[in-house]
């Protein structure tokens, strides 16, 4: 025996050490069955709801829900079997949950009280009776955490779900502390298929905590998933609740169920965090949680439609598209085949526009991008074809489905430069037929699978002139005078980046150059220069390039062009026009739209002696 000294367990905990046993393998390797514990102390029959037996390393053999007052029961280990290998040792470690029926202030201890008790294939000595420390109870319910779980409903009555769907929701369920105590943590969350599903007829299964994933597992095993959130725990704060949802991918299993149960309280690990101990979990209605009051509550059933084709789930900014993005992805389809190697024969799709949306000025252009090291073109469709939303009807050359290969079809096009802002397109396929192995009949996967909307962005400026901060009349002989000011304004689609900028001299401005008085010219927006210095200008057109300036989505920025001046330049008048602007979208590098090139920016009078009132 090595124990945990005696301790103080409060009411409703979970998973508290009791007792450990040590495990020597002397002569051979050992294998135990099953063994016998009794209890002792002063504590009434319903104290304990729970029992389990683990190894040191957190692994579960058997468990019990309680000792009743013959104070004597049997653990069975039904799944695995507690090995010891000769010459080595491992630990026994008996848990408990205490229920909130204890009596305040009983104690208890458990232990083994003979070798008889332990049902092995080898014999057993130790120092019998072998129990652990005596531990006290006490109500606390002034300090621990309360948490109770319920199901959402979602249906009464049975779901039909098509094979290939991806992230179902199945079953939904509230977690919900109540006492007010403390903060509470989800580790660990067990459920539980009351269905005929098979382990192998999911994919994936995602845990969500409201709409974002917090874990996922690839299958079940003999219909249990269990997702462990020791890494990233669920925070369920006093006095609130949290909605948990499980989603599955469906691969096959057509007329096979599913539905998910929290069995009892072990399913679900939690620890407060104030008081630190493992607390049990409570039911509104009891457990199993999600049992509801028929079979058909929450279940679901699947069907089949010959092969899995759907389009895939995309976030809202996989769903954006730029003007003149080249080879944009348009639509994304995965084509799940589960049977027998399949042949697509055509497919019939259509272009949907919206929003003034112009038709593509390039081939539409589907491919297999599932091959990722030789991404293969199955069909260019010329893009006078798709004009206009007609559905036309296209052959896909016979391309093969390897049997149990799920493949991703995804269509490029570039989009025009005369797409506007919202702007949509969508690729819907009304039919797509194949060929099954050697049968040369061709069968129709017969639903309309609708693409995504893909919503267009253009980002794009507009220049118009600014407030000159002057006035128009500057001081000939200070530096950094102010010769012109533009208002660059950013559209919301996303923030900007001016990469270079001209301009030039307006009919009629006199020359800004070196000779007149001028020097060190240069690009500035507030005080903050944003380009090189020409220390000599000699023209009537200067360019700024290698530029870096930012003007975040829905908001204006003033441009200005300050030179240094000498007295010479007493009397002259400059006018600048912008000519011409080149920018990007800020994160999507797309080419932005500018307007307004051309704009003048008022004239600046300069004199020795300031005009300005």
């Amino acid at each position: 025996k090595s124990s945990p000294q005696a301790s103080v367990i409060p009411l409703t905990t979970a998973g508290n050490t009791a007792v450990v046993f040590k495990i020597q393998a002397i002569q051979n390797t050992v294998t135990i069955d099953s063994i016998f514990l009794t209890k002792k102390g002063v504590i009434n029959d319903d104290a304990i709801s729970l029992i389990t037996v683990e190894d040191e390393n957190g692994v579960e053999y058997g468990r019990i829900s309680r000792i009743d007052n013959s104070r004597r029961a049997e653990i069975r280990f039904m799944d695995r079997k507690f090995v010891v290998v000769k010459n080595q040792e491992k630990r026994l470690m008996i848990k408990v949950n205490i229920s909130e029926q204890a009596n305040n202030n009983s104690t208890f201890s458990l232990g083994i009280n003979s070798n008889e008790d332990i049902n092995s294939n080898g014999s057993v000595s130790g120092i019998f009776p072998a129990f652990g420390s005596e531990h006290k109870l006490i109500a606390v319910q002034d300090f621990v955490g309360v948490v109770y779980a319920a199901a959402e409903d979602i249906s009464s009555s049975l779901r039909e779900i098509n094979i290939g769907v991806k992230k179902e929701t199945i079953s939904k369920f509230t977690f919900k502390e109540t006492s007010g105590n403390e903060d509470v943590i989800i580790t660990k969350i067990t459920f539980y298929n009351e269905g005929t599903a098979a382990d192998d007829d999911l994919d994936y299964i995602y845990l969500y905590e409201d709409n974002k994933k917090v874990a996922a597992s690839n299958s079940m095993v003999n219909g249990i998933v269990s997702f462990d959130l020791s890494a990233n725990p669920i925070k369920v704060a006093k006095n609130k609740t949290i909605k948990l949802s499980i989603k599955v991918d469906i691969a096959k299993g057509e007329d096979r169920t599913l539905k998910f149960v929290i069995n009892e309280p072990s399913d679900v690990v939690l620890t407060g965090l104030s008081q630190d101990f493992n607390l049990a979990l409570k039911a509104e209605s009891g457990f199993p949680v999600g049992k509801g009051i028929s079979d058909n509550y929450n279940k679901v059933v699947f069907k089949r439609e010959g092969i899995g084709f759907f389009a895939i789930s995309m976030d809202d900014d996989e769903k954006e598209v730029y003007r003149e993005a080249e080879n944009a992805v348009l639509a994304e389809f995965e084509l799940r085949n589960i049977s027998q190697d399949i042949y697509l024969q055509r497919v019939q799709l259509q272009v949907e526009k919206f929003n003034n949306a112009p038709d593509l000025d390039s081939n539409l252009v589907l491919q297999d991008v599932s091959i990722s090291k030789d991404i293969k073109d199955i069909v260019s469709i010329d893009k006078q074809r798709i004009k206009s939303g007609v559905v036309v009807d296209v052959s896909l050359n016979n391309y093969k489905v390897e049997s149990g290969k799920n493949m991703t079809l995804s269509f490029f096009s570039d989009i025009p430069e005369s797409a506007e802002t919202n702007a949509a397109y969508r690729i819907n396929i009304k039919n797509l037929s194949y060929k099954i192995g050697s049968d040369n009949t061709s069968y129709d996967h017969g639903a309309v699978v609708l693409g995504q909307v893909m919503k267009v962005l253009s980002p794009k400026i507009t220049i118009t002139k600014g407030e000159l901060k002057n006035k128009g009349a500057a001081i000939a002989g200070n530096d950094k005078i102010e010769l012109a000011n533009f208002s660059v304004t950013s559209s919301m689609d996303e923030s900007i980046r001016i990469k270079s900028v001209t301009v030039t001299l307006n009919l009629g401005s006199d020359d800004v150059t070196y000779v007149n008085g001028f020097s060190n010219l240069a690009l500035y927006s507030g005080s903050s220069r944003k380009s090189e210095i020409i220390a000599a200008p000699n023209s009537r057109t200067y360019t700024f390039n290698d530029l870096n300036i930012k003007v975040s989505e829905n908001r204006s920025i003033s441009l200005m062009l300050k030179a240094d001046s000498e007295v010479n330049a007493d009397g002259l008048t400059v006018v600048f026009k912008l000519d011409d602007v080149t920018a990007e979208g800020y994160s999507s590098r797309s080419p932005a739209l500018v307007t307004g090139e051309g704009a003048v920016s008022d004239p600046v009078v300069l004199n020795v002696k300031t005009t300005a009132k």
